[in-house]
């Protein structure tokens, strides 16, 4: 079913007598290896932005000198937060209660007789 890739990977076999009339023929019998490995090295060069040889180190390389700032965030994601049962009974935190007077239990001073 797969061909040998050894023979499609290289440059097409060129005929001595090749047809050169018809545009279907000149991209058939033409080697476009050194095109295609030129344009290669331009789009590595425009990823990279540009020759790294002809760069300084200091335009290649930067200094972080804020670490902290990176261990804080990370502390703060490490917090322990309540489980989510626990929180979908809280509420949410900041609105208010629809329903303001609804029935409450009241609290164990308020049991209490006063008599």
């Amino acid at each position: 079913m797969t061909q040998n890739m050894a023979s499609t990977s290289g440059p097409p076999k060129i005929r001595k007598n090749a047809a050169k009339n018809k545009k279907k023929n000149w991209r058939k019998n033409i080697d476009m290896t050194e095109v295609d490995t030129y344009f290669e090295e331009k789009a590595l060069e425009e990823r990279t932005g540009g020759v790294l040889m002809q760069k300084q180190d200091d335009q290649i390389f930067m200094l972080d000198t804020g670490g902290e700032e990176a261990k804080e965030k990370r502390r703060k994601k490490k917090e322990k937060k309540p489980l989510r049962c626990h929180a979908l009974l809280d509420g949410l935190p900041g609105a208010p209660d629809p329903k303001p007077n609804r029935n409450r239990t009241r609290t164990v001073e308020e049991r209490v007789n006063p008599v």
